[in-house]
């Protein structure tokens, strides 16, 4: 396994390959197109209803959108989008067998997913396209981590803790 790294490694090491920069982009939109999926899933597997059940339906939509401005992004560079990507975060996550163990694994991944978004959207060198998009998507990413911190107990956002370490391990990022 790849020595783990910060989000700033991280950037630094794939901003500067395009090959890497590519790849990454495809995984960032087949994440994205699956979180759509995967957040909108919630409101059924869990029989969502009320103010809960329009929160969860926005951030799967606000999802479909950053999909569609990465896919932007992939078409303008002519680069093909990923029919399938190993889910490396969700296999280690996916403990959860209720809305409040789902909402408190969601909490962690957006709050890690955070770490990276920060650093493109302050990343003046960053490809303009690529940061423009990344801008957007922190504003949303941030009401998302609020929304699923708000409706997770802190005992069960602890309790998911472990899981999401695990998860961050498996794609080599340090915490």
């Amino acid at each position: 396994m790849k020595q783990a790294q910060t989000s700033q490694q991280w950037w630094q090491e794939v901003s500067k390959d395009k090959e890497k920069l590519h790849a990454w982009l495809q995984k960032q939109h087949y994440g994205e197109v699956q979180a759509s999926h995967r957040v909108h899933a919630l409101v059924d597997q869990f029989r969502l209803t009320g103010n809960i059940k329009e929160k969860i339906e926005t951030i799967a939509k606000d999802e479909a959108r950053h999909a569609a401005w990465i896919k932007e992004i992939l078409n303008a560079r002519h680069i093909e989008t990923l029919p399938t990507h190993e889910e490396r975060y969700w296999k280690e996550t996916m403990t959860f067998t209720d809305a409040i163990g789902a909402f408190a694994v969601a909490a962690h991944a957006e709050k890690m997913r955070l770490s990276r978004i920060e650093v493109i959207a302050n990343d003046v060198t960053a490809p303009w396209d690529i940061r423009e998009a990344f801008v957007k998507i922190l504003m949303d990413e941030v009401l998302h981590e609020k929304i699923f911190r708000e409706l997770t107990p802190k005992e069960e956002y602890e309790r998911a803790r472990g899981f999401h370490e695990k998860g961050a391990e498996s794609l080599g990022l340090t915490l």
